[in-house]
């Protein structure tokens, strides 16, 4: 009898109790899933009232997080992320060394190169006729004067 109790209290001793900060989820969101500018905004919600908390954010580009990098740690609840290459990404979050949130990920798609070109030249049509309304509006104005 005083062997099994033995046992059982080895047992419970080797549960590990939860901390109190371990029981806060937090709740990691991305703003958009697919993004052309490779700007990404991220926003993380808890339940926790703890104004002292800090966060630490990891980036991956594996779903084991075996490359992870940690790219933000503070007290904020929101953060952006820009010059991101093409490609996955994939985060989560975590509050005071406590468990991880969801898993969230975003594709950076960038706008193709021809039409970026396209858009640049039409840009400098525009601009080059603004110009030469504006010269030639200013001579007008100028030879009327006299």
């Amino acid at each position: 009898m005083c062997r099994s109790l033995f046992l059982i209290a080895i047992f419970l001793s080797l549960i590990p109790l939860k901390n109190k900060a371990q029981d806060v989820d937090v709740t990691l969101q991305i703003v958009e899933k697919v993004a052309k500018q490779g700007i990404v905004k991220l926003r993380w919600t808890t339940d926790s009232e703890n104004p002292d908390a800090t966060f630490e954010l990891y980036q991956s580009e594996t779903e084991d997080f075996s490359n992870a990098n940690l790219i933000y740690k503070g007290k904020e609840r929101t953060t952006f992320i820009s010059g991101l290459n093409d490609g996955t990404y994939l985060y989560k979050i975590r509050m005071d060394q406590s468990y991880w949130s969801n898993q969230e990920s975003i594709e950076i798609k960038h706008h193709n190169l021809t039409l970026a070109l396209f858009l640049l030249c039409l840009g400098f049509i525009v601009f080059a006729c603004t110009m030469v309304v504006v010269i030639q509006g200013h001579r007008k104005t100028k030879s009327d004067q006299f």
